[in-house]
């Protein structure tokens, strides 16, 4: 990796994104290692929403310090409430109904909208998921419907190590 590589912005890691690199026996683990050490080495900046601190708080009882002495756990704050309720407001993601076709679950879509928002929020250039089946979809949803979220990335781990969505460059910015 080049150091003169621009980002567009910070990367937000997701609830499933931290338990999957905190755990080695998730199927994604070594993806979500892969992304987490290159942002590390590459000094972009990735922020941790106090939402998915708690999520993952939940079901274990620590986040990993090698983990979290890398984030910037970042409370919601007025400006994301702001964004998040944008996003509720104009129904973007209310209208992506689950794969079955039903409403999404309510206290997942709560959550999820808030990450979002935060992201929006923050200028943030992806969020980091192993959520395929809402997550990914909420965050297009938004980046192709809200106005101050185009360029906003749903970065899966699900499809592998991707080197040119790690450096989350834009054509505009590229590579010096």
């Amino acid at each position: 990796m080049s150091k003169h590589t621009k980002c567009r912005g910070p990367v937000v890691l997701d609830t499933s994104f931290l338990i999957t690199l905190a755990s080695k026996s998730r199927k994604h683990h070594v993806v979500a290692k892969r992304y987490f050490a290159f942002w590390i080495e590459a000094r972009t900046p990735m922020i941790l929403p106090s939402i998915c601190a708690a999520e993952y708080l939940a079901i274990d009882n620590v986040i990993p310090p090698h983990i979290l002495k890398h984030v910037v756990v970042k409370p919601f704050t007025y400006e994301d409430a702001i964004c998040a309720a944008r996003i509720i407001r104009e129904g973007i993601v209310a209208r992506v109904p689950d794969e079955d076709g039903k409403t999404p679950n309510r206290t997942v879509f709560k959550d999820d909208v808030k990450i979002i928002g935060s992201a929006v929020a923050l200028q943030a250039a992806a969020i980091a998921t192993e959520d395929e089946r809402t997550m990914c979809r909420y965050i297009k949803a938004v980046a192709g419907g809200l106005s101050g979220a185009n360029g906003l990335m749903a970065l899966s781990i699900t499809s592998g190590f991707n080197r040119g969505l790690a450096e989350l460059s834009s054509p505009d910015l590229g590579i010096e």
